[in-house]
Formats: C-alpha cells, sequence, structure tokens
C-alpha cells in the first residue's frame, strides 16, 4: 500500500511540472514577420500592404509614429523622410514587422493581445533602421475600418485588425519574457506550433470568414437553348416597349430623345456577387448590376432597382436567373485580383470546387495539365 501511495505521489509530481510546463501567466511576446516566405492560401501580403497602409496615415496625420514601445518621442512625417533620405531607403521598403503582445496560456486555453507594432529595415551592410512603432490602442479605429487588399485565395472586406489577429500567417517568436530567442530557434518555433498547429488548442484568433467578392461579365447568347439567350432577349424587349426607361437610366445617352429608330440592344452585363461558402455549399449574393446598351454603360442598379423594372426570364426574376448561374459568364476579378482572360474557366472550376484558399494554385494547375 505505501508503495502504491508513493507510486501515486511521483506520478502526480510528474504530472504537475507537465501542466505547469503547459500553462503560463500573461508574458511580453515580440513575434517577427517577414515579408518573405508567407503562405500564398492567406490571399494577402501583410508586411507590404500593412506597411503602406501606416505610410498613408502617418502622411496624413491619422496614425501617430512613435520613436519606441516608451512612447518618448514622436515621429512627424517630415522626420520620417529625412530618415528616408539619411538611409537612402524608403519606408514602404520595409521587410518586417514586430509585433508587441501578451500571451496567456491555461492548459488547451490560449489567449494573446497585440499592442503594438514596430517597423524595421536591413541595410545592405547589415545595419538596421528602426523606423517606429504605433501603439494598436491609439491605431485601432484605423486598423478596425482600413480594409486589406486581397487576391482570389483570401477573405472579402478584411480589415487589417482581422488579418492581424488571425494569426495564419508565418511568424517566428524573437522574444518570450526576458528570453531571447533569436539564436534558438527551434524553441521560437515550440512556443509558436504548441499552440497554433495544436488542434486541440483553443485560442481567441479570429477566423477568415470564407467570403469572396466577384465581378463577372454576362454576354448575349445566339441559340434559345442558351439562358444567355433568354437573359438578353428579356432585357431587349423591355427598352424596346419601354424606351423611355433607357434615358432614365442613364446620364449619357448615346441617342437623342427624338430618335425612335435607333434599336436599343443589350451588349454585356457586369455584375458584382458577394460569394460565401458554408458547410461546403456557396450562396450568392448581388452587389450591383451594370447593363450595357449600345455598348454603353447605363446607372448602376441595385437587386432592388432590378427587381422594379419587374424583368422576368423564363418566369423567373431577373436577379433569381442571375444568381442561380445557370448560363454562360466570364470573370473579372476575384476579390481584388484581376482574373486572366485564358484563366478564365479554371478559376470558375476551383471557385466551384476547390478549396477556397487553393484557387489559384488549383486554376494554376488546370490550365498547365491541359
Amino acid at each position: 500500500m505505501r508503495n502504491r501511495n508513493k507510486i501515486l505521489f511521483v506520478f502526480l509530481l510528474i504530472w504537475g511540472g507537465i501542466a505547469n510546463a503547459a500553462s503560463y501567466d500573461p508574458t511580453p511576446v515580440l513575434l517577427q514577420v517577414s515579408k518573405f516566405n508567407q503562405p500564398d492560401s492567406l490571399g494577402f501580403s501583410l508586411v507590404d500592404q500593412l506597411t503602406g497602409m501606416v505610410y498613408r496615415k502617418i502622411a496624413l496625420d491619422q496614425i501617430t509614429l512613435w520613436d519606441s514601445p516608451a512612447k518618448k518621442l514622436k515621429i512627424s512625417k517630415v522626420a520620417l523622410n529625412l530618415m528616408e533620405t539619411q538611409n537612402n531607403v524608403s519606408f514602404l521598403d520595409n521587410e518586417d514587422i514586430f509585433l508587441y503582445e501578451f500571451w496567456k496560456l491555461n492548459h488547451h486555453d490560449f489567449e494573446f493581445q497585440i499592442f503594438g507594432i514596430s517597423f524595421f529595415r536591413r541595410l545592405p551592410n547589415g545595419e538596421k533602421v528602426n523606423f517606429g512603432y504605433i501603439d494598436v490602442e491609439e491605431a485601432l479605429g484605423v486598423l478596425t475600418k482600413e480594409i486589406i487588399p486581397t487576391g482570389s485565395n483570401g477573405t472579402a472586406h478584411l480589415n487589417f485588425w482581422t488579418a492581424l489577429n488571425c494569426k495564419q500567417y508565418q511568424f517566428q517568436v524573437v522574444k518570450f519574457g526576458n528570453k531571447d530567442l533569436t539564436s534558438n530557434p527551434a524553441k521560437s518555433f515550440n512556443l509558436r506550433d504548441e499552440v497554433f498547429s495544436n488542434p486541440k488548442m483553443k485560442t481567441n484568433a479570429l477566423p477568415l470568414a470564407q467570403i469572396k467578392e466577384i465581378e463577372f461579365s454576362i454576354y448575349p447568347g445566339f441559340t434559345p437553348s442558351d439562358l444567355n439567350y433568354w437573359i438578353f432577349q428579356s432585357l431587349d424587349n423591355y427598352f424596346s416597349e419601354n424606351r423611355h426607361e433607357y434615358f432614365n437610366l442613364t446620364s449619357e445617352p448615346v441617342i437623342s430623345h427624338f430618335d425612335m429608330k435607333t434599336v436599343l440592344k443589350v451588349t454585356k452585363i457586369e455584375t458584382v456577387e458577394i460569394w460565401e461558402k458554408k458547410d461546403r455549399e456557396i450562396h450568392y449574393g448581388s452587389k450591383l448590376f451594370r447593363i450595357y446598351v449600345n455598348n454603353q454603360p447605363l446607372k448602376d442598379l441595385t437587386t432592388d432597382d432590378l427587381d422594379k423594372l419587374g424583368l422576368l426570364v423564363q418566369f423567373k426574376p431577373l436577379t433569381e436567373a442571375i444568381r442561380e448561374k445557370n448560363y454562360e459568364f466570364t470573370l473579372k476579378r476575384i476579390n481584388d485580383e484581376i482574373v486572366p482572360a485564358y484563366l478564365n474557366k479554371p478559376y470558375q472550376n476551383a471557385l466551384l470546387h476547390a478549396d477556397w484558399n487553393k484557387i489559384t494554385r488549383v486554376a494554376e494547375t488546370e490550365e498547365t495539365d491541359n
């Protein structure tokens, strides 16, 4: 019985040691995020785009740049420009950002808080230029309001604050508490991976929604077997029978009000939609429609605007027919990325069938295979 108690005691000591090792109180942490070796699946370049946005806001006096986390000296835009000139380098050439955070781990519950960001640039001679520090609390309004440009793999309408807090970008822990980890990359990556690569860990990292803004064009069809044919037939008939509506919907008519002979022909429809994927099913929401008559665009129309015209396509409202995607269309852009014409079909296939953070790779692979 005594030996059994000893074994139990030793087990509890070992377990207690493991538990303590897997937990720590709020600890100051410094992260380095490099512009290089970031995953394409993100759909954005955090370092480049954050640096560019901050630079513009400094010029507009909408973000305060400090000398350091101690915030003893403000760096004006004039002083920043002088620093660039003296070092023959631009703030926009910044290659790394450093995130000042607090980390707290309680077994499988992890929380982090970003409280500051520094900007550095390494010169060809190896020296570092410290471009300054921004206080996140002071800049929070800008970070939550400003939208980061994203490519086809990314999330539409993503603000910088969510991008920073998603923690899906590559980073290195360079300082944990008082421990400098720059010479111990193994320890650095272990600290990161035990939290962000552990499926059992609960974190307060912000998820990236599967939302994309899609712009595409629809062109007329030539046979009644194509829905494109009936979409344009409906619009052509409408403007033929309601010629006055053409003048109501354009600020620059291509014909005179007195010209009753020129045929009004719808030549193209451009549409912007919000696509959202939930449980592997895509939901389509129309944002705007731009109808071209005789190759000239009318005013942009919302779904409500177009529904008020009462247009039907095979007994369905025109807006519903467009949402259902049973027609041929040509992609123009996904989020902020222009889709090359020769990759139109591969990108459509990737949108419909691939993981949404792998759109680019899947589309380009399909094109290469063909």
